[in-house]
């Protein structure tokens, strides 16, 4: 028998957690118990049990087992006494605990995990969490990874710490409209693994129409009370691939993917994103997508989705995605808009990551790249994911050998650049990409990558779209968290005037 220090009765509740208490709660909570106890008997019956091995340790420690009959009452009083107190001093402060808190665990998560590193370390089980008078308010205002990265991935870290420590919460959004569909992206790909503190919050009806259009209410089993309809929101539902690591057929790459069906749908919703903007205009035409520009933008679309399952998991060709965006009708002083946003989502290696793995030629150049930049106040991984956005740089050694694919990011930025409204006044098209500890920013006049010679497309992320400068701060920069994994954000306002002018669209009518 050890001889060190007896617990402490602080230490005494994870001990009682770990054998008996935790048996008694799984009971209650099972569909076996048909005592139906409520949420307060369960937490009655626990404080009973802990109150109860405490009054044995104190018995012990004062005698109980002692040959003299008065040293055992007087123990036996001692602990009862100071076990009233315990109970006493408890009932102050005691709000009923719901049966799911009570069962409780952390939850690995690779995005929460890396954002907050000390989540690990930090997360209190529920019995050790101060109970409060009512729940902690957490506001969130300009929840936007496309246009403030920093500033949301810092609120995002303090989800997660509310999550280790508080007992109830509510996030309370404050921005009036949905500002970006990559922020409520990773807030759907991370909600799954917080512990259910989080009840009611504020929300606009605006940014509810969005997340419930989306789906993303759905996928994350949350309640939006104020959605009527889904007037003026034109949604691409949130797409997830299957869980990965679960391809066991060895024909499964013979049977259709996936991403080639999520493809299809993609290049449907343009369409109809196409559609509503041409009968907005009372257009004697209807404008779609030519044959051309459902493979391009299917090529485009594709190789994201083949990207993240080749690349986001180290030794593994099984990485997952998910995708989602809207379009929604916005009034402003000149009228209304039409604005997009769409995000791509992969959890796991980084841009940079993911190269290391890439032919020898690949890695030659890009490490050129770096050491000739040294000193730029950017580290090697951003500018390794400057290089990523150049055409034919991929992390496949394959790809490479055969000259194919690295085109999907480029690919995007055309995208953007062809659907975007040119009028004055309209939102400028915006992409930003978080992969690992980088962040890069494309805005005019750094936007759209030169095409050479060869065909290829550079964008180096300065003025002179030179690879011999070092990229704008302003534009490629470091981010003081690690990302884990790549997120595309794209935004841009639709205008079929400017289709029209420009000639990518057709007239499905005169057929």
């Amino acid at each position: 028998m050890s001889s060190g220090k007896r617990p402490s009765p602080r230490a005494l509740a994870p001990m009682l957690w770990a054998g008996k208490l935790k048996a008694l709660v799984e009971r209650l909570a099972s569909n076996d118990d048909q005592s139906e106890a409520s949420a307060e008997e369960v937490e009655e019956r626990l404080l009973r049990a802990i109150l109860a091995a405490k009054r044995r340790d104190l018995r012990k420690r004062h005698g109980a087992r002692s040959s003299d009959r008065i040293q055992r009452r007087v123990a036996d009083k001692h602990a009862r006494d100071h076990s009233r107190k315990l109970r006493r001093s408890s009932l102050g402060r005691r709000i009923p605990l719901d049966r799911r808190l009570l069962l409780a665990r952390r939850i690995d998560s690779p995005l929460l995990d890396a954002i907050h590193p000390a989540r690990p370390s930090s997360w209190r089980s529920m019995l050790h969490r101060h109970r409060n008078k009512g729940p902690h308010h957490l506001d969130i205002r300009d929840f936007d990874l496309l246009d403030n990265p920093i500033q949301t991935l810092e609120v995002i870290r303090q989800i997660s710490e509310v999550e280790c420590n508080e007992i109830e919460a509510c996030l309370n959004f404050i921005d009036d409209y949905c500002l970006d569909a990559g922020a409520y992206l990773v807030l759907a790909e991370f909600w799954h693994q917080l512990a259910p503190v989080f009840g009611r919050g504020r929300m606009s009806r605006r940014i509810q129409k969005v997340i419930s259009a989306t789906g993303i209410d759905q996928d994350i089993a949350i309640h939006l009370g104020g959605v009527r309809d889904h007037n003026d929101v034109w949604a691409f539902p949130i797409r997830r691939r299957r869980p990965k690591f679960s391809t066991r057929d060895p024909r499964a790459q013979l049977a259709p993917q996936d991403a080639e069906k999520v493809t299809d749908q993609f290049c449907e919703k343009i369409n109809d994103w196409l559609l509503v903007a041409s009968e907005a205009e009372d257009e004697e035409f209807i404008w779609q997508l030519t044959d051309e520009g459902k493979a391009n933008i299917g090529r485009m679309f594709g190789e994201l989705l083949d990207n993240a399952e080749r690349h986001s998991q180290p030794g593994s060709k099984d990485g997952d995605w998910s995708v989602m965006g809207y379009m929604v009708r916005r009034e402003d002083g000149a009228g209304y808009r039409l604005l997009c946003s769409l995000a791509f989502l992969s959890v796991g290696q980084s841009m940079s990551d993911s190269l290391g793995q890439a032919a020898p030629a690949v890695r030659d150049y890009v490490q050129s790249y770096v050491d000739s930049h040294k000193g730029c106040g950017l580290s090697p991984d951003t500018l390794a994911t400057v290089v990523a956005l150049q055409d034919r740089i991929t992390g496949d050694p394959r790809a490479t050998e055969a000259g194919r694919g690295g085109t999907g990011l480029q690919d995007v930025i055309d995208f953007v650049d062809i659907l975007a409204s040119a009028e004055p006044g309209a939102p400028p098209p915006r992409v930003t990409i978080l992969s690992g500890r980088s962040c890069i920013r494309l805005r005019e006049p750094i936007f759209q990558g030169l095409r050479t010679e060869n065909g290829h497309r550079l964008q180096w992320c300065n003025k002179a779209n030179s690879g011999h400068e070092p990229p704008d701060p302003a534009v490629a920069f470091d981010l003081p968290v690690h990302f884990a994994g790549t997120l595309v954000s794209i935004a841009f306002s639709l205008d079929v005037r400017f289709l029209k002018e420009g000639g990518h669209a057709r007239d499905d009518r005169s057929n």
